[in-house]
């Protein structure tokens, strides 16, 4: 029975194959993340505020969807993590405190991230801006959580023009800006948002479109710098505000704006580059403005009630829209309930990702069809948080908010952020800025009708009449926030048997919470102690498990005393001619193959990329073996399905060698490649071994005599010549000899080549692509500073085959162990005598 069912299992297997492949074959749209930070709700004027125009982002919310009811975490840390994992904090450790810098702790290694799906499904990935999840140790940082780069900060917020943080008055202020883990000099006296809208537009117009783009812009504005000038902005954006009295939200005003103006050039960007069709672009604020108290930067919520970090709707209930012409939706505004980690689902489900479904209803769902569908209802719970430091809960269930308990014992628990009458622009000339040339609204025919229907519906409006009070602090309060959105109606009372079941929804979510992943700050961290930047500063400390603990001890002095020789001596090293031994396509790109009936592809060409190490996974996998750890990036890599399937991509990178001998280098990322130096300077670069005329090879008639005789296993392939040749063409590698050649000068300076288009290394884009340059060239520092020392060891003459009977054989077996400790002994020693002279001499004074 059990025979006669394998055929059909095989078959339905290889259907599946089949249709999956199909689906990957579609094109995965670009997704364009653009988070706000500390922008409250009446900070964007598609809420219907003249006050702050936001001409651009308004445009793409009227020719999109206003997701009216985008629920946020009420901090920054929380709110990051919800979205990079698509689970809620409190299920992650997350859910209370934000991560001060010196503090070490961040987003658990055990959660896999957003950009690893999206990478792995063949994306470019990138971070612009905030981070904010921890970077203690560099495992914890953006490059290593699945980004191919990070430009800018790791912490909370830093200065807008020099970008350093004083984090508290117990440590130095240090510099916070980075290009992947290099910290970056280079910015500095360049205003923060204008640098992160460069580098994201930058990226965009680089960007290699046969690969999908995945970027998130997490802006620090606007959020306060340091204490000492927290509201920064250019002199000239703050004129254009002058109608409005207060300095401080005058300046948060051109804060904003210039979030605005990044948000246009982004989009034309896109345009420019013919990716908008297949974009999806997301804006949201990553919780509400601290209007009053710490870190206050004027912005208002108004007429939500409270500010960040309370049980309030105006620290949850966030700006958002999407916009994309892949949603048959648009010019619409959505009541539908979404949460931030909605979007991991939801987006990887538009890309075409499979990602695991969550088992908690508060965890992140895919909201795909709410998205596509007006009839679609969303969520049904949001859970906003159960914070355990100041005891409060703030839940939402079918319409139905529970609170119980506040911050800052209730002081910011108001109506906080009203607008004065007359700080504003007219309605005519806010539609005029909206449909300017210079706002991407120019091309979306938007209506001034259809324009004050949207803001119309986008408006959230409470009476001003107070209901039944609500005191958190004494005793637990319910709202209904659908009718009564600024909370100022209390049915408690009117509704105990609903307030019952949302408190024991609460209590049960907090019992199966995760506890904080919070830690207490470490002096460590000092600044003053990392040349002047915020870095990480546990890194390595308990994390080796040395064999002797003589070793232990000293090998910090046998380091130092290793590099201390090295700066006086001076090697003469001989130049081993080989062509094989250098950073070029000939050395690394080597020809093989793989034959197996177990693969449902044959008789194909594969264009993926592999490398060798990527066969110990890969053949472990095919043989059902589990306990292959995985490695880096440059590590070897699972790479059956991509045996399997043509739509899978393989590797990203490819890491040739980081030569310390010669040093040259030779690293590959994306199909760009970066060489630095090469060997034997320089003599064998050139394209070597080129066959002469063909009567110096066999005939095509006597090859496939050979190929198909019944002596060789081809004569039992059922090969025929017209697959071979198709094969064979493939398989071949052709230069472009019509392209003008663009030298490379490796011992000069690095250089860059496109080894898609150009295999045989002919044209040097360094100049063309710096950014593209910088890029890989950090990568490859980055492997350097993390790779091993070489293990060769100077030649023995005790190897002499005349000692061993004249043969190679093994000749340290018995000494090994002796000879290995036999350094640390003779330093034990050294370090006993100099201790015993010290205290000689102390004695005798």
């Amino acid at each position: 029975m059990m025979k006669r069912a394998v055929p059909y299992l095989v078959t339905l297997w290889l259907l599946w194959l089949g249709g999956g492949a199909s689906t990957a074959h579609q094109e995965r749209p670009n997704i364009v993340i653009i988070v706000a930070d500390d922008l409250g709700w009446n900070d964007v004027s598609f809420h219907g505020s003249n006050q702050i125009p936001t001409p651009n982002i308004d445009a793409l919310a009227y020719d999109g969807i206003i997701l009216n009811r985008h629920y946020v975490p009420p901090l920054c840390t929380p709110s990051r993590a919800s979205l990079m994992t698509g689970k809620h904090p409190m299920n992650i450790g997350m859910q209370d405190h934000v991560i001060i810098s010196d503090e070490p702790w961040g987003l658990g290694l055990d959660q896999k991230l957003m950009p690893q799906y999206f990478r792995e499904a063949g994306y470019r990935t990138h971070l612009v801006g905030k981070w904010h999840l921890g970077f203690f140790r560099r495992a914890y940082t953006p490059t290593y959580r699945g980004f191919d780069s990070h430009f800018g900060y790791l912490g909370p917020y830093i200065d807008y023009w020099d970008h350093s943080l004083q984090m508290n008055e117990t440590s130095a202020r240090g510099l916070d800006m980075r290009r992947n883990t290099a910290v970056n000099y280079d910015a500095n006296g360049t205003y923060a948002t204008d640098l992160f809208n460069d580098e994201a537009v930058r990226l965009i117009d680089s960007h290699n479109r046969s690969k999908p783009l995945f970027l998130v812009l997490t802006h620090l504005a606007p959020h306060t710098g340091n204490e000492d000038d927290p509201l920064q902005a250019p002199a000239d954006e703050i004129a254009k505000f002058d109608y409005i009295q207060d300095p401080k939200r005058r300046t948060l005003a051109a804060m904003v704006s210039r979030i605005d103006t990044g948000v246009g050039r982004i989009y034309r960007s896109l345009e420019r580059r013919r990716m908008l069709n297949n974009t999806i672009i997301l804006f949201y604020a990553d919780n509400g403005a601290p209007t009053l108290g710490i870190h206050a930067n004027s912005g208002s919520n108004y007429p939500l009630r409270g500010q960040k970090e309370s049980p309030w709707e105006g620290a949850v209930r966030g700006a958002a829209l999407i916009w994309s012409r892949l949603l048959p939706r648009k010019g619409v505004v959505s009541n539908q309930w979404l949460h931030v980690s909605d979007w991991l689902p939801t987006l990887g489900h538009a890309a075409g990702i499979r990602i695991p479904p969550n088992a908690s209803p508060i965890d992140g769902q895919n909201q795909w069809s709410t998205l596509t569908s007006s009839s679609s209802g969303g969520r049904t719970v949001v859970m906003n948080n159960a914070h355990n430091e100041f005891t409060y809960s703030s839940y939402i269930k079918r319409g139905w908010k529970y609170v119980n308990g506040t911050s800052f014992k209730g002081a910011y628990d108001r109506w906080l952020g009203q607008l004065k009458d007359g700080e504003q622009i007219s309605h005519e000339d806010y539609y005029k800025r909206l449909i300017a040339s210079q706002s991407i609204g120019s091309a979306m025919q938007l209506t001034r009708d259809d324009v004050k229907r949207l803001r119309a519906k986008a408006m959230v409006e409470c009476s001003s009449a107070q209901g039944t009070v609500c005191e958190p602090l004494k005793r637990p309060c319910l709202f209904n926030i659908v009718e009564d959105p600024c909370e100022r109606n209390n049915q408690a009372n009117a509704y105990p048997h609903i307030l019952r079941e949302l408190e024991t929804d609460v209590n049960g979510y907090r019992k199966r919470s995760v506890p904080s992943r919070q830690q207490p700050s470490d002096s460590r961290a000092d600044p003053a102690r990392h040349n002047g930047t915020w870095t990480w500063w546990l890194e390595g400390l308990g994390t080796q498990s040395p064999t002797h603990n003589l070793q232990q001890l000293f090998s910090t002095f046998q380091s130092f005393m290793e590099y201390f020789m090295a700066l006086f001596a001076k090697v003469e090293a001989k130049l081993l001619a080989k062509q094989k031994y250098s950073p070029w396509e000939g050395a690394v790109r080597g020809a093989a193959l793989i034959w197996s009936p177990l693969l449902p592809r044959k008789r194909v060409v594969s264009e993926q990329w592999i490398h060798v190490s990527d066969w110990l996974p890969t053949l472990g996998h095919a043989a059902g073996i589990q306990s292959i750890p995985a490695g880096g990036p440059i590590d070897g890599q699972n790479q059956w399905l991509t045996l399997q399937s043509a739509s899978v991509d393989g590797r990203t990178v490819v890491m040739h060698n980081v030569d310390r001998r010669y040093g040259y280098r030779s690293y590959m990322k994306q199909g760009w490649k970066y060489i630095n130096g090469t060997t034997a300077r320089g003599i064998y670069d050139g394209w070597l071994g080129q066959l002469s005329d063909q009567e110096d090879q066999l005939s095509e008639e006597g090859y496939f005599a050979q190929l198909l005789n019944d002596s060789f296993i081809g004569g039992s392939m059922l090969l025929s010549e017209e697959q071979v040749r198709e094969v064979r063409q493939s398989a071949t590698l052709r230069c472009a000899e019509d392209v003008q050649a663009i030298p490379c000068e490796p011992l000069v300076k690095p250089c860059l080549f496109n080894v898609v288009e150009d295999p045989c290394e002919r044209v040097n884009l360094a100049d063309e692509y710096p950014e593209m340059l910088k890029d890989l060239q950090s990568d490859v520092e980055r492997f350097k500073r993390t790779a091993l020392p070489p293990r060769n060891q100077p030649s023995d003459s005790r190897s002499d085959p005349a000692l061993h009977n004249y043969t190679w054989t093994w000749w340290q077996d018995e000494m090994d162990e002796q000879q290995h400790m036999a350094p640390y002994i003779l330093y034990l020693a050294a370090a006993i005598e100099i201790l015993l002279i010290l205290i000689v001499l102390w004695c005798g004074h």
